[in-house]
């Protein structure tokens, strides 16, 4: 697994990580003004991973709110996964009276463990030994969202955002006791909507992109959240 291999998959758990910020209106959600907790559960795809995850957090409309995630990721060819844990801090200022539209601006940390898979390497003298590649990466993104209400009845609202994240992944791979380590600056590009349901609950798909990443595909994610 080189270093390009591991820097990709950081990248890959990054584009999930960037949508964490979850904050309400700003990113296609509920607003907190229908309760200032939110826990919710949601699942990632791309081209060679997915993942599943969790997340909680607490917030004020028109003000700061934060949150803590944890995801689980699997890659296509190995047989180990990755975790990651991150939090998110921010603040959403309201663009509107009505509470329908918000900016926000965000700051997220999140830490990598894993994929620690083990290779077959030739060993001295002859015949096949292993060696294990361990991989972890500290993720440090900025980012900025706009959203807004653009059809509600009491019922149902459609919320659709747009957000942009600039991300540096400092990776670090060690192989049979070398380690070596890479960063990378990019920036990931997620649009989607929210169905936010009696106020409360929210369906949101979206997709991510990164710009700046050779080879990078687009990214898809389903969350569902409730505010209480």
């Amino acid at each position: 697994m080189p270093i390009t291999r591991a820097a990709l998959i950081a990248i890959c758990l990054l584009v999930r990580g960037s949508s964490v910020a979850s904050a309400q209106r700003c990113l296609g959600t509920a607003s907190f003004a229908s309760g200032t907790i939110r826990a919710g559960m949601n699942a990632h795809w791309g081209e060679r991973e997915k993942s599943v995850g969790a997340e909680i957090g607490v917030g004020r409309p028109g003000g700061l709110f934060g949150l803590i995630a944890l995801d689980r990721m699997t890659f296509d060819g190995l047989s180990e996964g990755a975790t990651l844990l991150g939090g998110t801090a921010g603040y959403a200022a309201r663009l509107t009276n009505d509470d329908q539209v918000e900016v926000c601006a965000f700051a997220s940390y999140a830490k990598q463990d894993g994929p620690n898979e083990s290779l077959p390497v030739f060993a001295p003298g002859g015949g096949l030994g292993a060696s294990t590649v361990e991989v972890s990466a500290s993720i440090i993104s900025y980012g900025i969202a706009l959203g807004g209400v653009a059809t509600a009845t009491d019922a149902l609202e459609f919320v659709p955002f747009a957000s942009a994240v600039y991300t540096t992944v400092r990776s670090s791979v060690s192989f049979g006791g070398f380690p070596t380590s890479s960063t990378q600056n990019f920036t990931v590009v997620q649009a989607g909507f929210g169905y936010v349901i009696g106020r409360k609950a929210t369906i949101r798909p979206a997709i991510s992109y990164p710009f700046g990443v050779d080879g990078a595909k687009a990214t898809y994610l389903v969350s569902v959240l409730v505010n209480f």
